[in-house]
């Protein structure tokens, strides 16, 4: 936070933070001084590391957390950059749920909200919404045309975050290049490809179809009888191959649309593409090797035994780029057999070749998008991102996300 803080005539600081004047002020007349979970969380977390906060019950490690976010959005509605969008989505079990938002978010900003109407100060609303399994359709709609500030809600239904896209995708977005919106409102957004007349095809895993985005912007969708289908690959004859997860198979999707089984008896298929020499290489999301099929039918073992293979990129001079997701990391396959880790420490989906040649991979858990260079350099492309997945590249080198939990496709446009 930039800039002295001052509450009357005397700079103040909760545990080294300097917090807001009114959030100081109600935290200190209502507790005294932190706990000293809460004092080394903050430290952590001004730092602008990830931070676990791990206490026994009464310790205030919830408060902690909350109190953060809460002194994020009283700066923003003191300066009036309060705008109408999600900031913050909070994760809670039911049992804590309304015991949470009672004691750490709805009494301190009421609390603050009275001291700063004492203070002869006028604040913006700050909206706080639940939504659950039970929130009734129209006020799930109403959460999408004015959304909260904060949003506490059910960890069963954060998990099947394409429930609440709209509460989710309005964090902040932050990335040096331009971000654009291609497409909304799609159901669970994953593989990406692109077709010869500039057309994007993305897979929706919880549409069970293919959605096709033409370059005017218009919706079609096309296949149906899928099931959680992941990704897209395209071959020579124009005929496309969807990994069609919850069915276990291939499925080929003819030109005219008719949808046949191309390869069956799959376990997680996740990924696929066609290598050079026109064979199919199928991701499961298993312990254990690729998939390469080369002909209708059956996929036979191909490669070492990989951790959760979801993602590959063939290299120019004859090697495989793995993404290992539950080995967090993506190892390059030889032609030889040998399999080497190139960058660690990455639980990604899906890669891509920039025109530069560099390589890029999303990271779902984090929110981001790494740019990754020769030598094991990793550069953060975009970060707060809801869910990405499968990046790609158009033919004018322009990068494409699905954003999963936003029900979207994002562009970013910049040098590449």
């Amino acid at each position: 936070m930039s800039g002295p803080l001052r509450a009357g005539n005397e700079e103040r600081a909760v545990s080294g933070h300097r917090f807001h004047p009114l959030v100081e002020r109600w935290f200190g007349e209502r507790f005294g001084k932190p706990t000293t979970p809460q004092a080394a969380g903050w430290r952590h977390i001004a730092a602008g590391t990830d931070t676990l906060i791990a206490a026994p019950t009464g310790a205030g490690k919830t408060l902690a957390a909350f109190l953060w976010a809460i002194d994020g959005l009283v700066r923003a509605a003191a300066t009036g950059a309060l705008a109408d969008r999600t900031r913050v989505v909070y994760v809670s079990p039911l049992k804590a749920l309304g015991n949470d938002i009672q004691k750490n978010l709805q009494e301190p900003l009421a609390g603050i909200r009275h001291l700063a109407a004492e203070a002869g100060l006028e604040l913006p609303e700050i909206r706080v919404m639940v939504r659950s399994g039970d929130t009734p359709a129209y006020e799930r709609q109403q959460m999408v045309r004015r959304p909260p500030e904060a949003g506490p809600v059910l960890a069963v239904f954060l998990l099947a975050a394409l429930l609440a896209p709209a509460l989710l995708f309005a964090a902040p977005v932050k990335s040096p290049y331009q971000m654009e919106v291609v497409a909304e409102e799609l159901r669970g957004p994953r593989g990406l490809l692109f077709l010869p007349d500039g057309s994007l095809l993305v897979a929706e895993q919880a549409g069970n179809t293919l959605a096709r985005i033409a370059p005017d912007g218009t919706l079609t969708r096309i296949a149906s009888g899928l099931s959680r289908p992941h990704d897209i690959a395209r071959d020579a004859a124009g005929a496309l191959y969807v990994a069609d997860t919850g069915n276990g198979r291939v499925a080929r999707v003819a030109p005219d649309g008719a949808v046949s089984t191309y390869v069956a008896g799959l376990t997680a298929p996740v990924d696929l593409d066609f290598d050079p020499a026109g064979r199919l290489i199928i991701c499961e999301y298993t312990r254990g090797p690729l998939k390469v099929a080369e002909g209708s039918g059956s996929a036979e073992p191909f490669g070492p035994v990989l951790e959760g293979a979801h993602g590959l990129l063939f290299e120019r001079g004859g090697g495989i780029l793995v993404v290992e997701n539950r080995g967090e990391r993506i190892s390059r396959l030889a032609g030889d057999g040998r399999l080497e880790p190139v960058w660690r420490d990455i639980r990604g989906v899906g890669l891509a070749r920039g025109p530069s040649g560099d390589v890029y991979v999303a990271e779902p858990g984090a929110g981001r998008v790494w740019r990754l260079k020769p030598g094991g350099v990793e550069v953060v492309v975009a970060e707060g991102l809801a869910g990405p997945r499968d990046p790609a590249f158009d033919a004018a080198g322009r990068l494409y996300v699905a954003e999963t939990g936003a029900g979207r496709v994002v562009r970013f446009v910049g040098a590449f």
